[in-house]
């Protein structure tokens, strides 16, 4: 999944019809995906999508931010936290929608 991340824009994705997607906290659709999708915000690196899973111990939420300050280009958030998202209903779902939808673009280049 990570290598088919690379260099890819989430506008695709945000744009699809997807329903409940939208970008928040000052994101545009113009930001680059060039590294992982990764849930752990302590493992980020630059380039990286961050997906914040909502927890009962521990939610990926309050990482957001670090996550962005530790070279995060976007988070997948299921409500709105400030920092540059897509945001969605449903993380789990939306993130293997997106897994499903870049691997099927990859079959066709």
């Amino acid at each position: 999944f990570s290598r088919i991340m690379r260099s890819r824009s989430i506008q695709p994705f945000a744009a699809a019809a997807y329903e409940g997607v939208a970008l928040v906290g000052g994101a545009d659709g113009s930001e680059r995906v060039t590294g992982r999708a990764v849930a752990d915000s302590r493992t980020v690196q630059t380039g990286d999508l961050f997906v914040a899973f909502p927890a009962a111990r521990v939610d990926g939420h309050r990482f957001a931010e670090k996550a962005m300050a530790d070279g995060a280009a976007l988070t997948l958030v299921t409500r709105d936290v400030g920092v540059p998202a897509v945001q969605v209903k449903d993380a789990l779902e939306a993130v293997t929608e997106l897994g499903r939808r870049m691997l099927q673009r990859a079959r066709t280049e």
